[in-house]
């Protein structure tokens, strides 16, 4: 792919919220690369630490998308149950709620990288790095 105004490939919008396969992000992945080898492939997770290692194994930037501002972190309006480790989608695991929350998350995700000795990938905020249009 020869286009000047593409930045990176984005293959999987919160896979691990949605439980896409293990293998969907890796078997992306060697797609797009083998499609085009120049850009990175980015995906973006949504969940603390749900697979992490496979679904990250599909990219080269890994995104974390916490919705901490404004957020009720105890019970899911979605589903009207609690938010706990068996129901509820409160949109941010293990949050407090607070700004602090997606800095937090990208830390864990940096130590996740190097307990699963596994070479460190960028990460960002979804949102802070573009918008779509």
């Amino acid at each position: 792919m020869e286009r000047k105004s593409l930045l990176l490939w984005y293959t999987g919008d919160e896979p691990d919220g949605q439980v896409d396969a293990l293998n969907a992000t890796k078997l992306t992945y060697d797609l797009v690369k083998s499609l085009d080898p120049y850009h990175p492939v980015s995906l973006c997770l949504n969940c603390l630490n749900y697979y992490f290692e496979e679904y990250t194994s599909g990219a080269d930037i890994i995104m974390s998308d916490p919705y901490p501002i404004a957020v009720n972190t105890s019970w899911s309006h979605q589903y009207d149950t609690a938010c706990n480790t068996t129901y509820g989608c409160c949109g941010c695991d293990d949050c407090d709620g607070d700004f602090e929350d997606v800095s937090e998350r990208l830390d864990l995700y940096k130590s996740y990288q190097e307990w699963l000795g596994i070479p460190q990938k960028p990460q960002c905020k979804s949102n802070f790095l573009f918008h779509s249009i």
